[in-house]
């Protein structure tokens, strides 16, 4: 079982096509390379209010930043559904 530290990104060309992988934990610094990640946004249908969460202080990419409802990398060889 692979750690959660030890977890795998997929690096994508300027055409979004797979090219490689990468420790999660070396990809997000100042010059993070394009890669596999979805981001999620819910809203009120009717009120259009918007969903928003805390990082949690002991993240290591932007603790305690105020960010979207929720997100992450989908794993080498992961379905992903578009």
């Amino acid at each position: 079982m692979v750690a959660a530290a030890d977890d795998l990104v997929v690096l994508l060309d300027d055409e979004h096509r797979p090219v490689g992988t990468a420790p999660k934990r070396s990809i997000h610094h100042r010059h993070t390379p394009l890669h596999l990640a979805f981001s999620c946004y819910i809203f009120h249908p009717d009120t259009h209010e918007v969903l928003i969460t805390r990082r949690a202080l002991e993240k290591a990419t932007w603790p305690g930043v105020w960010s979207n409802a929720c997100c992450g990398h989908p794993k080498p060889d992961e379905d992903v559904v578009s």
